[in-house]
């Protein structure tokens, strides 16, 4: 029902920003979340260059990514405070 967006904004090779934005399908009428299409998570897989995973697989991947923000947000904050 959702897709998660991470971006990262670079100058040169320093990594200055970060952000996650999650995109949620609703239902027009009750106003829910609902399920995406087979044809859009299909079509989200290809652009990402991604095979459908497990839930398994996909646990491990979003801790994975969840680890990575915490590390940049870290830099980020290290180079701000010009440590």
């Amino acid at each position: 029902s959702s897709v998660v967006l991470a971006q990262a904004l670079y100058v040169g090779d320093r990594c200055v920003a970060v952000a996650d934005s999650t995109v949620v399908l609703m239902d027009r009428t009750s106003r829910r979340s609902t399920p995406l299409p087979p044809e859009t998570i299909r079509a989200l897989n290809d652009l990402a260059g991604c095979k459908p995973v497990g839930l398994s697989r996909l646990a491990e991947l979003r801790s994975r990514a969840h680890k990575i923000r915490a590390a940049a947000k870290r830099a980020m904050k290290a180079v701000a405070l010009g440590w």
